[in-house]
């Protein structure tokens, strides 16, 4: 029982330092953030940064796994409870979720412009990459399975579309200071990707999209 209190104060001090970062890497951008900015916004010393992390580089990419898993955790939890199986259900989930794909947004942003600018530190980005894509490769043949469907293509390649639609949807509405009163573009961008790149699983399968 001794044993598991420093365990689970470690894991704490992380979680809290993760939640900080995040806040300052929307706010000040990765290039911007400091190490006082996030143990300050955390209520910790710089002591309990290097106790945790032996950069902020890897704080980034600890960032972007835990946000990325929160947010398809949340996902998983409306598609296995109570959502209609159809496109139309599908953007009602996501436009509940404009908000968290901001921040996702801006957090994988700054993780792959850092990877681009400094392409020694690729192959450790790509760890957080594989991991988080694997999470979302299951949850996208979820969804297929859910609305009859099954994909035409490697399942990654779906994936990665529906993502960057979604992902790039919610930035450009953001950017326009809109609310997304009209979302039919994305809704016929996500209808495209679903109905281009799968199939019914057998002739029965209801229409992709309600009319």
């Amino acid at each position: 029982m001794c044993a598991e209190r420093p365990l689970r104060k470690r894991e704490n001090t992380r979680a809290r330092l993760i939640e900080a970062a995040t806040s300052v890497f929307v706010e000040k951008g990765f290039a911007g953030a400091k190490i006082d900015d996030v143990v300050r916004a955390a209520g910790f010393t710089r002591g309990a940064f290097y106790s945790n992390y032996s950069s902020m580089e890897d704080l980034l990419g600890e960032a972007v796994i835990a946000y990325g898993r929160r947010i398809l955790a949340r996902f998983r939890e409306t598609i296995d409870s109570s959502w209609d199986p159809s496109v139309d259900g599908l953007m009602e989930v996501l436009e509940a979720m404009r908000a968290d794909g901001r921040t996702m947004y801006i957090l994988t942003s700054e993780l792959n412009l850092y990877a681009m600018r400094h392409p020694e530190t690729y192959s450790k980005f790509d760890d957080y990459h594989v991991g988080l894509n694997r999470e979302v490769y299951k949850l996208v043949e979820s969804v297929l399975a859910k609305i009859g469907r099954e994909p035409t293509t490697d399942i990654d390649r779906v994936s990665n579309a529906l993502v960057s639609a979604f992902l790039d949807g919610v930035s450009y509405d953001f950017m326009r200071c809109t609310e997304s009163e009209d979302s039919t573009v994305l809704h016929s961008l996500i209808e495209a990707i679903l109905y281009g790149m799968s199939r019914p699983i057998d002739g029965s399968a209801e229409p992709i999209s309600k009319e």
